[in-house]
């Protein structure tokens, strides 16, 4: 099923479930540890020289953003690969045989931020030896590398058990006998059938919305009128069920019915944004639709609320109200209203609202970071040292 494939990774998650073995690993002849060029960087020159002593000037808003050595910080995707890479390209220059990150800090050269490493010094030789390392890259030995290795000796779980631990996890229920056999017969493959059988089953949406509702926390509208107060009035009907007529003997009775119906009514319009998610795995379409969908979920009680009437043949004038009908969503499109998935509904946009004063700056950085894993407010980090600027401050 290409939508769990992008929405979880379970394969992946559950294969990395182990036990330790039982044998003992034999440590008489240690293995020096081979530390190829990314590792060294990443592990050595990073924490030690760059992010302490480099970064605070050499970003996109720092006083060096204008020279040729401008770093990502830690909050974008990719930021060590591409920060490698630059400074691989600087290191790579040389002036009478000598790298120019090794010139510049000890301003050997001109350099505008000062003298910010000693020659000698730890960071110094941790520079050198990248400089090196660009000029006559490391490249360790597959044997070497697996005999390092700190998973060396583990025992993986059996089929079985990683199929255990899935079901339960995703279904809330234990395995059958018919998928254990099929887990033992057909090893990796029986437990991926197996999964994408039970990715069938009722059980497994309702736990794919409540896996959502921690990241979206729609659920905060539930009971009472929390979502349909949030609604255009006058554009939505959405307390038709308070001129409802009623065919109930006793005033008590109708009001009660009418609470009952404002509950569907509400609760089903504040899980709009799960129930389109619902929607999308449930049919296979594409996960990316959760955004791009130019529709959204009702029932036949919140479809009432946003006017919606006698869709798709669900009701006609509220004729239908039991609760088996509050289950049964569809996908509608109301008029004038530039539909985006989740994001288009009165759910989501509610629980990340915006203000006069703050034209969508949370919604834009919840959106970026729910969807876009990008932090946005990171980017934007600068150190606070007086004395890493060029510029006279008063204060």
């Amino acid at each position: 099923m290409r939508t769990l494939a992008r929405l979880l990774p379970i394969s992946l998650l559950v294969s990395v479930a182990c036990s330790s073995s039982e044998e003992p690993v034999d440590a008489q002849a240690p293995v020096a540890a081979c530390v190829d060029d990314a590792a060294f960087f990443s592990d050595v020159v990073w924490p030690q020289v760059l992010q302490n002593k480099c970064l605070g000037c050499h970003n996109a808003q720092g006083i060096a953003r204008e020279t040729e050595f401008v770093m990502m910080p830690p909050a974008q995707p990719g930021y060590m690969e591409a920060n490698r890479a630059v400074f691989g390209y600087l290191a790579s220059l040389e002036r009478d045989g000598t790298s120019f990150i090794l010139l510049k800090p000890t301003k050997a050269i001109a350099h505008e931020g000062g003298k910010v490493i000693e020659e000698g010094s730890d960071d110094y030789n941790t520079l050198q030896a990248f400089a090196h390392r660009v000029k006559e890259p490391v490249v360790c030995d597959e044997a070497v590398v697996e005999a390092s290795d700190p998973f060396a000796g583990v025992e993986m779980m059996s089929n079985g058990r990683v199929l255990r631990r899935a079901v339960l996890s995703l279904a809330g229920r234990l395995p059958n006998a018919d998928e254990y056999e099929m887990a033992d017969r057909l090893g990796d493959t029986g437990v991926e059938i197996a999964l994408l059988e039970m990715m069938k089953e009722p059980a497994f949406l309702l736990r794919i919305k409540e896996m959502f509702n921690d990241i979206l926390l729609t659920d905060r509208f539930l009971g009472g009128n929390n979502m349909l107060e949030k609604l255009d009035r006058n554009r939505y009907p959405a307390y038709w069920a308070d001129s409802t007529p009623i065919d109930q003997p006793e005033q008590t009775l109708i009001d009660r019915e009418r609470r009952r119906l404002r509950d569907l009514a509400n609760n089903a319009a504040a899980r709009s944004a799960l129930e389109l998610i619902a929607h999308v795995v449930r049919n296979d379409l594409p996960f990316t639709e959760i955004l791009t969908a130019n529709y959204m979920m009702v029932n036949a009680f919140s479809a009432r609320s946003y006017g919606v009437s006698a869709a798709n043949g669900a009701f006609a004038d509220g004729d239908k109200r039991s609760d088996y009908d509050a289950e049964r969503y569809f996908p509608v499109m109301l008029d004038e209203v530039p539909h985006a998935g989740i994001l288009s509904t009165s759910a989501w946009l509610n629980r990340f609202p915006t203000t006069a004063t703050n034209r969508n700056r949370h919604r834009a950085w919840v959106f970026m970071k729910r969807f876009l894993a990008t932090d946005i407010l990171r980017l934007a980090d600068r150190p606070v040292d007086p004395t890493s600027s060029r510029f006279h401050n008063p204060t």
